[in-house]
């Protein structure tokens, strides 16, 4: 009787011990572990588990957004989509939020993806990130892990994106444009709100960003506010519209003041737009209520990086990108001088008549040659003009070879 009351004892025990390993497992669940839902995994992760790090995967467990101990210091929400197949690439979009916030990262996230599934001759493997505004894949700096198939990048300083992984038995390009990528595919967009034709984004930029300066990197956008720039804790909102590719932005006073100012006086704030690069010269504009048009900004056209840069003084605006009628940018070559012998400085180019004088400038060094046009060419994507080798030498050296030069009309 003595030995049946122990061993019943010791079932109830049991059972009570099991009873708690659950519970507790169901309690870190709540906790630290993904809840699925279809092709979603959502986290909420408090800050035990945030000072410990997670590893937050997808439903599949292929994906997985590895956040280190103590990368943020309140409670952070991990939602993770996916996959979703876009042509031969896997996409997943992860998304991060703070109060329904989404937070500024002041370190870098790694992210891999497993390959397990890539077959015996895929042996190259590339991630990417889709940039929206230009709707193109952009491939992330990444490295294999072999021996765990993975794929890992641990660059990654945005708190939302869609990521794809490419595989295949052939190298992979650095940008891939023309995939039918549909961003409503999957559970929600990666942008803060979404109304008709504009995405909208809302940051508050406080004392410390305000103090050591911040740029808002968004949908390729980038808004540089220089340190100590800002005169009070601002909210930012910027709307970018894609099909007249327009942005609109707004500070404001992040509490009710009677101090309106936003700039400190002098202080400019660098805007930076992306193009695509057509061979023509491009420069930033702004909309002026005043006079009802649109008035230029000095800019810089870097056209290998298909980017505008301008600065404005302004805290509120409109702006876009658009042509600057007759000014070219592209590369340039020389010839011997005497395929043209009538001409000191002579040059080919198909976008002016013959006889045009024109304005080359080196972009890499400024210097300048005004030359004559005096035959068509060249005849090779993203070539403007030939110049004659008096006139190449001018401004570069001849060794060169190829040379980013921008062209005007002589005035």
């Amino acid at each position: 009787m003595k030995t049946f009351l122990q061993f019943f004892w010791c079932l109830i025990l049991l059972n009570s011990i099991i009873s708690a390993v659950l519970l507790q497992g169901e309690t870190a669940k709540a906790e630290g572990e993904s809840v699925v839902q279809a092709a979603t995994a959502t986290y909420h992760l408090d800050l035990p588990t945030l000072a410990r790090g997670y590893p937050a995967m997808s439903a599949d467990g292929r994906f997985r957004l590895l956040i280190w101990p103590n990368f943020f210091t309140q409670p952070t929400d991990v939602e993770i989509y996916g996959p979703q197949t876009v042509g031969d690439m896997l996409v997943y979009r992860f998304k991060l939020t703070q109060d329904g916030q989404v937070p500024i990262l002041a370190k870098k996230l790694t992210i891999s993806i497993s390959t397990a599934d890539a077959g015996d001759d895929d042996k190259y493997q590339r991630l990417y990130y889709y940039h929206q505004t230009g709707d193109s894949w952009l491939s992330l700096a990444a490295h294999m892990d072999t021996g765990r198939q993975l794929v890992i990048s641990e660059v990654i300083d945005f708190s939302q994106a869609d990521i794809g992984l490419l595989v295949g038995s052939t190298p992979q390009p650095d940008r891939i444009n023309n995939l039918s990528f549909d961003p409503a595919g999957l559970a929600t967009d990666i942008t803060a709100a979404t109304t008709g034709a504009f995405y909208d984004y809302t940051l508050g930029l406080g004392n410390d960003i305000i103090a050591k300066g911040y740029t808002i990197d968004w949908q390729g956008i980038k808004l540089g506010v220089g340190a100590q720039a800002m005169l009070q804790p601002s909210v930012l909102t910027l709307k970018w519209q894609s099909k007249d590719q327009v942005l609109n932005y707004d500070f404001q006073p992040a509490v009710a003041s009677t101090a309106t100012a936003i700039l400190r006086p002098g202080a400019q704030l660098i805007l930076s737009l992306p193009t695509v690069f057509i061979g023509v010269d491009k420069e930033i504009v702004f909309w002026d209520n005043n006079w009802g048009n649109w008035r230029a900004l000095p800019s810089n056209y870097r056209y290998p990086f298909d980017r505008v840069i301008a600065k404005t003084p302004f805290a509120f605006g409109r702006y876009r990108v658009q042509e600057r009628p007759g000014r070219y940018v592209g590369t340039a070559s020389w010839f011997p001088d005497r395929l043209i012998s009538q001409t000191l400085y002579a040059a080919a180019c198909n976008d002016f008549p013959l006889g045009t004088k024109l304005i080359v400038t080196n972009l890499a060094n400024q210097k300048t040659k005004v030359v004559e046009v005096r035959s068509t060419g060249p005849f090779v994507p993203g070539r403007v003009i030939d110049l004659n080798y008096s006139a190449f030498s001018a401004i570069a050296d001849p060794r060169d070879g190829l040379i980013r030069v921008k062209v005007e009309k002589a005035t």
